[in-house]
């Protein structure tokens, strides 16, 4: 029972959960076919672990069935129906929290009664608080298209086509600059899914793809960008001129008596007061609007041009402004989200859209890049898709490798400290020891390094290369040959038999064991001619890991 989907959801449950919940199941509205009331009250008392033996299944019918003998199905049939009773509650509350789907939900219970009336005033509603944007919380062009549904069906039973014919232009013009993000998203996901072996290959979708002329794309998607702007600036503009218009409407007004005005200029206060919210609301939503076509024009020169960087520049200028990054922020576990349009799966989504643009660049100036961005992310908690997501296990590697790599050892050290708890607990123990392991590494503490390897228990696929590579250089550094050498032969082998490691990472580490081999073959008495050659062949290769390490290495032989 312990490992049951039914634990598994309450253990998700604090106090304040499990006391909605237990007034949800007393509820007249909800009648669970089996009273499964007393079976939550005797769950309840071993919360929040729930790793009492008493929650054997056998001890638990004993509890509530005394003068029963031990059935399993009986105690199945009653965590099924508290399991579906529990799935219906957290249903419910996200209902409830969600305020778009359930004004939605709210609209078409109006039509679906004929009261379109109240309908329209709901979707009204809805339009202020709609934000757009492509994450998933969001939802923005699926909840758009419900509205422009619920609006169509309320327009045509009021004869009103031109109300109708806009609200579908305008629904239109939402759809294309969800395609233009879909079409971004295709693109930057084919580097990504090629590093682990993967590609795009359906002929449908990659011949649809061929039928668009991308740079058209981008010129269209700067003039939308432009024609907003122009719109925004009509609009401040227009609000101007009918503050000018009140002001001499209040002048006219004084023949009247000072009470009638004092209640006059109250009403006229509420009411512009209403006013401004809505204007202010629609507002941010222009805003964002011409943020996120500013945004796909930027990513799709960037994914479209890899060779020119000032897409990338571009790109990070805009989104940093957006986040309101100047100048590193201080080392801080409790800094906040900066406050912006987009939400933390969107941001999570452009910088990972930055780090991969860096990745694929292969140079030290892009690692340092990457640096930057992956301390930005983490120091502002953007490293999950969602606000309380565990921090995902590539972004924890990938902040391993750029440290290293740009041998930022102060700062590696605050991350271990501070975010080894963001990772889901099975990963924990594991990466910590390889996190240490590096960092000693990357102190000198050699010895450390090893120990702290010797107590990785589980290795997942990407961090089996890791540590062997990480154990050859220590093996070099300590002047351990005979273990070098035969790592190096262990290694080798394991690369010919990992048939599914992708091939263009398999030809990265290949090289690097290689020269690797070479380095320790050459010894500490190597001539300039050996090494220069060796430097050579190591600067020409364009696919290897470790590059930057092995020079350093020939250059101490030289010293």
């Amino acid at each position: 029972m312990k490992n049951s989907k039914l634990i598994q959801l309450l253990k998700t449950f604090g106090p304040k959960d499990l006391q909605s919940f237990s007034k949800y199941l007393n509820s007249p509205f909800l009648k669970p076919e089996r009273n499964v009331i007393e079976f939550f009250k005797y769950l309840k008392k071993y919360s929040p672990e729930y790793n009492s033996d008493k929650l054997d299944k056998e001890k638990v019918f004993k509890n509530l069935f005394p003068s029963l003998k031990y059935k399993e199905n009986i105690l199945v049939n009653h965590m099924y129906e508290l399991t579906k009773a529990v799935e219906k509650f957290l249903v419910h509350n996200a209902l409830l929290q969600n305020e778009s789907e359930f004004l939605l939900n709210l609209s078409k219970v109006y039509l679906d009664n004929k009261l379109p009336k109240h309908s329209e005033f709901v979707n009204k509603n809805m339009e202020t608080i709609l934000k757009p944007g492509f994450s998933l919380k969001k939802d923005f062009i699926s909840r758009y298209r419900r509205l422009t549904q619920l609006k169509s069906l309320y327009y045509t039973g009021i004869n009103d086509f031109d109300n109708l014919i806009k609200s579908r232009s305008d629904y239109f013009i939402e759809s294309a600059i969800q395609f233009v993000m879909d079409y971004i998203d295709i693109e930057g996901s084919k580097a990504p899914a090629k590093s682990h072996g993967k590609d795009f290959n359906d002929p449908f979708l990659e011949e649809i793809l061929e039928c668009f002329d991308i740079e058209k794309l981008i010129v269209i998607l700067k003039k939308e960008e432009l024609r907003k702007k122009e719109e925004r600036k009509e609009k401040e503009e227009l609000k101007q001129k009918e503050e000018l218009v009140k002001k001499v409407q209040l002048k006219k007004k004084g023949r009247l008596s000072k009470k009638e005005l004092e209640k006059q200029e109250e009403l006229r206060m509420r009411e512009e007061k209403k006013k401004e919210e809505v204007e202010e609301k629609l507002r941010k939503k222009e805003d964002a609007r011409i943020l996120y076509v500013s945004l796909y024009n930027r990513l799709l020169k960037m994914l479209k041009e890899p060779k020119n960087p000032e897409h990338y520049y571009a790109l990070k200028q805009l989104f940093y402004e957006n986040l309101k990054i100047g100048d590193s922020l201080p080392h801080n576990e409790n800094l906040k989200i900066e406050d912006s349009t987009m939400d933390t799966e969107e941001k999570n989504t452009i910088f990972n859209y930055l780090i991969n643009y860096c990745t694929q660049q292969l140079n030290l100036d892009f690692m340092k890049e990457s640096f930057d961005l992956h301390k930005n992310m983490i120091e502002r908690r953007l490293y999950a898709e969602s606000e309380n997501g565990y921090m995902q296990l590539h972004v924890f590697r990938n902040v391993i490798i750029v440290c290293g790599s740009v041998k930022e050892t102060e700062w590696f050290e605050y991350f271990i400290e501070n975010f080894i708890n963001e990772l889901s607990p099975e990963f924990r123990e594991n990466l910590k020891e390889i996190s240490y392991a590096h960092l000693y590494f990357m102190k000198g503490e050699y010895e450390k390094s090893l120990s702290c390897i010797s107590k990785i228990k589980d290795k997942f696929e990407l961090s089996k290369t890791d540590i062997r590579n990480l154990q050859l250089k220590l093996h070099y550094e300590l002047g351990n040959t005979e273990a070098a050498f035969a790592l190096v032969h262990a290694y080798t082998e394991f690369l010919s038999n990992a048939k599914d490691m992708p091939e263009e990472n398999k030809l990265r580490f290949s090289n690097f064991v290689k020269f690797y081999l070479q380095l320790l073959k050459l010894g500490p008495n190597a001539g300039e001619t050996e090494l220069g050659y060796l430097e050579n062949k190591i600067n020409n290769e364009s696919k290897m890991s470790n590059q930057t390490w092995l020079i350093e290495k020939i250059n101490k032989l030289r010293q």
